[in-house]
């Protein structure tokens, strides 16, 4: 399987996660989000969601009190599957979600490939699970440019993400103007660069159409 097609299935895998998660609901602050990062120790999340539980024993609400300690051992029995996050870390969304008529369901989701590593830890109780780290995992930062390059002038245009929003800046150059100049990012990459043909009965210009991708 090509790294490019394994990582749309990550992606999509996600966005489905993402939509059924973004629509749990908890009453009070039931619902567990455990977030740990690549770097993070997964000893020293165990020992943290520990004393969480320790510290839910004082919780005044019977209710309550069983909802947070259900949710955080389920945690900790799906972090102890794992002896590291692994390259792209490990989110785990557990607690009792509402199904209706004042009833709940202990619902547990591990996320254990996401398309790229989570960036910090988390760790929350509450109403709704923390997503904003999924949220900004499936937002399309590539943006397309295109230069077209002669004696007289420079235009550049670019399109961000798959929207047809362009802006365009038109760029004058010439032996008299130097002064100015436009760069690419040191990650861009040339995607076509090739001469435009002129028609043979003018004097030929020299152009240049560049293409690339941040």
């Amino acid at each position: 399987m090509s790294e490019d097609l394994e990582l749309q299935q990550r992606r999509l895998r996600l966005k489905k996660s993402l939509k059924e998660l973004s629509e749990m609901k908890g009453m009070g602050t039931e619902l567990v989000t455990v977030v740990i990062p690549p770097e993070k120790m997964i000893s020293d999340v165990r020992h943290q969601l520990g004393n969480e539980m320790g510290q839910a024993a004082n919780i005044k609400s019977k209710s309550t009190k069983k909802h947070v300690t259900d949710a955080l051992e389920s945690a900790i029995s799906s972090i102890n599957r794992y002896k590291t996050p692994g390259e792209g870390g490990i989110a785990i969304f557990v607690g009792h979600v509402i199904v209706g008529n004042n009833k709940t369901k202990l619902t547990s989701t591990v996320i254990d490939d996401p398309p790229e590593p989570f960036s910090s830890f988390r760790y929350r109780c509450d109403s709704t699970f923390e997503i904003s780290q999924l949220e900004e995992m499936l937002i399309d930062r590539t943006s397309y440019g295109l230069f077209v390059i002669d004696r007289s002038e420079a235009p550049m245009d670019w399109h961000p993400g798959k929207g047809c929003i362009s802006r365009s800046i038109s760029h004058p150059w010439s032996p008299q103007n130097t002064g100015e100049e436009v760069s690419l990012p040191r990650d861009s990459s040339v995607l076509s660069k090739k001469p435009l043909i002129t028609s043979s009965r003018k004097p030929q210009r020299e152009h240049a159409i560049t293409g690339f991708r941040w």
